[in-house]
């Protein structure tokens, strides 16, 4: 039996995209399994958490090797010092066949059994952070959860002994140093120059008459890229590390792309995130002073006021968004609806700044396209493309459920990605469905002097 479960989904070349790609590739995309690895125009691209990624496949072999030479080091130190049986007894392992008996403790069997779950509790603890990996990951875990023989108490006896932390610790800090590659970082950090700068062209072009943009442009332009370490003080795993995620710090005004993200060949995968994080930087609720606000943002305006619809109104009616928003909130797009918990306001209480960081990276990612920065333009190869853009999201915690600060997944890419007329046509997509809309910057696609037709669809 394997110590340790890794996800692998297998290598695919291309993905059999069959028919109007517009509506297979949401299928397709949250249909793969964990680990499976597709080839794009521009690299490969593997599906789900960095753990599983192919790439990092002997490393992570190699730190499973380190916890059992470890274990047995802990184990002998154990017997040696005398104190063995005492922490099989306090752990509850002598309900264990293996262990079971006065006399059954030293047994091979018995020993054996208090090896492999040292070895599995210190490369847990070295992984992981979330407590459902223990019993997914580690079969000797749940086998022993099964028949009750060590109790979820007993397993926080041995994971939190002084010393199985700080190996566990020392694991996962060299797990880091080992996969870390500096031409990662260096790749990353061209291609994030790429993005930004048509990132500002999309903003000049969709923006050009509102009195914000040079604001809005200036923010991005100040806005610099961390790097890919995403540990911090609360957790140092090495999921942490290969984390397949991206953070914008509007503190600071920094992104990071953790490092299993940037490690990913395919561009198309890497132009997504960086766009959707650049675009947290002039999404509606950071976006920059008003004139009625001189010296701070919408979002402290509104913290400021008691919650209701005029302050929300009043805040949105300035945003260079203002058009975007009603659009996006509606059954036509993503349905950027307001999470019913507290009534505080539209920043703090909608989906609305992730489906408007969405809208940016898509617009992004169609320009670079259009630009030729992303290799070929075959259809075949821009859906295979954005396919890999995508892939991630299926597994990346935003869930479809109603209080989650994101919309649901499969919204994110039928009805903002998949509805982008210019992206639609370089993929030879049939017409937008008649219950989608593409939301532009005037109100939802559909003429600014068509009034009427806009409030009959609820774009006011």
């Amino acid at each position: 039996m394997a110590l340790f479960i890794r996800h692998e989904g297998g290598a695919q070349a291309r993905q059999n995209l069959v028919g109007d790609p517009c509506e297979t590739i949401p299928e397709e995309v949250c249909s793969r399994k964990p680990g499976t690895v597709v080839k794009d125009d521009t690299g490969l691209s593997a599906s789900g958490g960095g753990i599983d990624h192919p790439i990092h496949a002997k490393h992570i072999d190699k730190l499973v090797d380190k916890a059992k030479g470890e274990a047995s080091k802990i184990l002998q130190s154990w017997r040696t010092s005398g104190i063995y049986e005492q922490r099989i007894q306090n752990a509850g392992l002598s309900r264990s066949p293996a262990c079971s008996g006065a006399n059954n403790f030293n047994s091979p069997s018995c020993v054996q059994l208090v090896s492999e779950i040292l070895s599995a509790i210190l490369s847990y603890d070295a992984m992981f952070d979330e407590p459902s990996q223990m019993y997914q990951r580690f079969p000797i875990l749940s086998n022993i959860r099964a028949n009750s023989w060590l109790s979820l108490a007993g397993l926080h006896r041995f994971s939190e002994d002084k010393q199985m932390k700080s190996i566990s610790d020392r694991l996962a800090a060299e797990f880091a140093r080992e996969v870390y590659d500096p031409k990662v970082e260096q790749r990353l950090r061209h291609h994030y120059d790429l993005v930004k700068t048509s990132f500002i062209e999309i903003l000049q072009e969709k923006f050009a008459d509102h009195p914000a943009l040079k604001e809005m442009v200036a923010r991005v332009k100040r806005t610099e890229l961390q790097g890919t370490d995403c540990r911090n003080n609360e957790s140092r795993s090495a999921s942490r590390f290969l984390m397949a995620n991206g953070f914008y710090n509007p503190s600071t005004q920094t992104i990071q792309i953790c490092y299993s993200y940037a490690a990913q060949e395919s561009l198309y995968k890497l132009s997504r995130l960086i766009g959707h994080e650049l675009g947290h930087a002039v999404d509606p609720c950071r976006l920059l002073p008003t004139p009625k606000t001189p010296s701070r943002g919408p979002l402290e305006w509104l913290l400021d006021r008691p919650p209701n619809e005029s302050a929300e109104s009043a805040a949105m009616a300035e945003l260079p968004t203002r058009n975007l928003i009603p659009c996006l909130y509606s059954d036509k797009s993503v349905k950027a609806h307001r999470i019913i918990l507290f009534r505080l306001d539209f920043c703090r209480e909608s989906q609305i700044n992730e489906a408007v960081s969405d809208w940016m990276s898509i617009e992004t990612l169609t320009h670079m396209i259009k630009k030729g920065e992303m290799g070929s333009k075959k259809p075949e190869d821009l859906a295979q493309g954005i396919a890999n853009a995508y892939s991630d999201l299926c597994y990346s915690g935003s869930r479809d459920y109603p209080y989650h600060t994101h919309p649901a997944t499969r919204a994110r890419i039928e009805r903002i990605a998949l509805v982008h007329p210019d992206l639609r046509q370089m993929m030879g997509c049939k017409p937008l469905p008649s219950d989608r809309r593409y939301c532009s910057v005037d109100g939802g696609g559909i003429p600014p002097k068509d009034k009427s037709a806009r409030d009959k669809d609820g774009v006011h």
